[in-house]
């Protein structure tokens, strides 16, 4: 006998707007001791993003499988904890941490984030979170660039070499004083605001990934 638990989830970035979301779920009767969900655990996970209109762009389906680097690994890095009901989200992408919840990050979809200034290396979408541990916790979604620095899809640059980014802990006037929002989204020209196309609130903070059970199943 086994009782599968599935999650939804959900996210809209903070400067262009995209959207990531999708599904996973998990045997309850295989939670680790730590409660923390990886995604060797995982029986299924879908992700699907889409553009800020709403656009549909791609879905990766069983992305705990697939699809795989040169060594044959998938991209995915995962970490559910069951205890808080969360996705672990403050950390570095590729850092699993067992005793410090806070340290673990994911990465899905596609691509290594660690090669995304190797132009032309990597195609695919990747939703992914900080890339060190130095770095104010954030979450990015990428379109990688080809040879010539153009993503696949061409949409213009959301934050600094990003598609889009939410800064968890800062809100949105914070990163306007950056200088790093895309001129797409936001723009000043002579002190008067030019462009104002940004998807949250001046005041607002950045979404992190919001989670809701989509139904608890028992199986013989």
């Amino acid at each position: 006998d086994c009782s599968i638990e599935t999650f939804q989830f959900h996210w809209r970035g903070q400067f262009a707007g995209f959207i990531v979301n999708g599904e996973f779920s998990y045997d309850i009767s295989s939670i680790p001791s730590n409660g923390i969900i990886r995604e060797e655990n995982l029986l299924f996970l879908d992700v699907s993003f889409f553009d800020p209109e709403g656009e549909f762009l791609r879905t990766y389906k069983d992305n705990h499988l697939q699809p795989v680097d040169a060594d044959g690994k998938p991209y995915l890095n995962f970490a559910f904890d069951t205890l808080s009901q969360e996705l672990l989200q403050d950390g570095t992408f590729n850092v699993d941490d067992e005793e410090n919840r806070y340290r673990n990050g994911f990465v899905m979809g596609e691509g290594d984030p660690s090669k995304r200034a190797e132009f032309g290396s990597q195609t695919g979408l990747a939703f992914w979170s900080r890339p060190a541990d130095t770095k104010t916790p954030h979450l990015h979604v990428d379109d990688w660039n080809s040879e010539d620095g153009s993503g696949e899809f061409g949409y213009p640059i959301g934050f600094s070499s990003h598609e889009d980014v939410s800064f968890l802990y800062k809100t949105t006037h914070d990163m306007i004083d950056s200088g790093k929002i895309g001129q797409a989204y936001y723009e000043v020209v002579n002190g008067t605001v030019a462009v104002n196309k940004l998807a949250s609130d001046v005041g607002g903070k950045g979404q992190n990934v919001r989670l809701s059970t989509c139904h608890v199943e028992d199986h013989d």
